[in-house]
């Protein structure tokens, strides 16, 4: 199992934004780097894209797997590949077909501001 990096440092943004450029680079599209570290216990960036086809999903998931191996935990629904998640520790990577990336809407959800804790 892979070290976690710890949450909010230097290590953990660079991942971020080296599996974004992973993904720029294999022509992922409309890809959103999205920072909820204080939002969230479970990770400190969501990397969501498209890709044009279940072929080209597969095909990023591939990618930011073989590109980051020793920060990688674990992936989900390779084998439809209409949504794959990529489970990097501190970065989870959601990868859609457009029609599941619009079904979820995962930026939305995301979007919100969160109201503050009462007691």
């Amino acid at each position: 199992m892979p070290a976690a990096l710890s949450a909010g440092s230097t290590a953990t943004s660079q991942l971020a934004k080296a599996l974004l450029h992973t993904l720029e680079d294999h022509k992922a599209q409309d890809p959103l780097l999205l920072n909820i570290s204080h939002h969230s216990s479970f990770a400190d960036y969501l990397l969501i894209a498209s890709g044009t086809s279940t072929r080209h999903v597969a095909s990023l998931a591939k990618a930011v797997a073989e590109a980051f191996p020793q920060h990688l935990f674990g992936t989900e629904g390779q084998s439809a590949a209409e949504w794959v998640v990529a489970d990097f520790g501190s970065v989870v990577v959601h990868l859609f077909v457009p029609e599941k990336r619009a079904l979820y809407n995962l930026e939305k959800l995301w979007s919100f501001p969160f109201p503050a804790n009462e007691e």
